[in-house]
């Protein structure tokens, strides 16, 4: 077997573990920093190269995996399009799971602010301050162009799961 450790970058400790040649690694707790978002495990110090615990195997040396850590954007937002200026907007203000979620004037309307709320790895639950109990959803997981986004009861699902991308300009985009 060869050892594996783990350099939290400032994160909390992880215990060193070890595999075989070949082996697939056991996945650690992920560690904690204060502020801060964990987003994974990478093979390389720059951080560009993440390790998929569930494909990647242990090689014929020891093995240092490098944290990620990410902004937290947990919090209270209006969504603005980049592309339009319009804000997003629970339609009608509706009150009922199913309801549309559409792009609009900004109105400061509770239908129009978000709370984010980190789920790890830089994923995040948006719900809505006007029906917090409702979450945003790719209506069915649907994948195709056009398909709707509207507020349903929060299941846990890849299609209510938000990754935040951190764009160059300052700005971010949502990808589920």
């Amino acid at each position: 077997a060869y050892a594996i450790s783990y350099e939290s970058n400032g994160g909390s400790p992880v215990a060193p573990s070890s595999a075989r040649r070949d082996g697939l690694l056991a996945e650690p707790a992920d560690p904690v920093r204060n502020g801060l978002v964990f987003g994974g495990w990478c093979k390389d110090e720059a951080l560009t190269i993440p390790w998929n615990f569930a494909i990647d195997r242990m090689p014929a040396e020891e093995l240092v995996l490098y944290a990620k850590w990410l902004k937290d954007y947990s919090g209270s937002y209006t969504i603005r399009s980049k592309n339009s200026s319009l804000v997003m907007d629970v339609y009608g203000g509706g009150l009922e799971q199913g309801t549309n979620i559409i792009q609009w004037r900004f109105n400061d309307g509770d239908n129009q602010k978000w709370t984010l709320e980190s789920l790890g790895r830089g994923y995040y639950k948006i719900s809505s301050v006007l029906n917090p109990r409702f979450s945003l959803d790719v209506y069915g997981g649907g994948a195709e162009v056009g398909n709707r986004v509207i507020q349903w009861p929060w299941h846990g699902g890849t299609n209510q799961q938000w990754k935040l991308l951190a764009n160059d300009d300052g700005t971010v985009s949502f990808r589920s």
